[in-house]
């Protein structure tokens, strides 16, 4: 069983945006048996950022046929989960067949 957490600092994007400059990083993974040719893995983790919209001030190029940028948009606080599993062959060749999923947050 293993896990981490820690916090990742981002540079200011150009122009004026109001955007995270960091987020909270998270996770925690397993395997199980430990001495057995068959391996399971999973692992679990995800991101908060710091803000909970990118905001872009200023002036706005406006057009007929395009919508235009929006004038706020939302971060995600994202959390995944991946499965695994591993078989080791006598001759140390792998097999590694593995999934992965987007868990929605609100």
């Amino acid at each position: 069983m293993s896990g981490f957490g820690g916090y990742e600092f981002r540079g200011k994007p150009d122009g004026a945006l109001e955007a995270p400059s960091g987020a909270f990083r998270w996770g925690a993974g397993v395997a199980f048996p430990s001495r057995n040719f068959l391996r399971v893995t999973g692992e679990l983790n995800g991101e908060l950022p710091n803000k909970d919209a990118i905001i872009f001030p200023g002036a706005q190029i406006l057009c007929v046929d395009c919508p235009g940028r929006p004038l706020t948009s939302n971060t995600e606080n994202l959390t995944r989960a991946t499965v695994g599993l591993t078989g080791q062959a006598i001759w140390n060749t792998f097999i590694i067949p593995n999934s992965k999923f987007q868990i929605l947050n609100s």
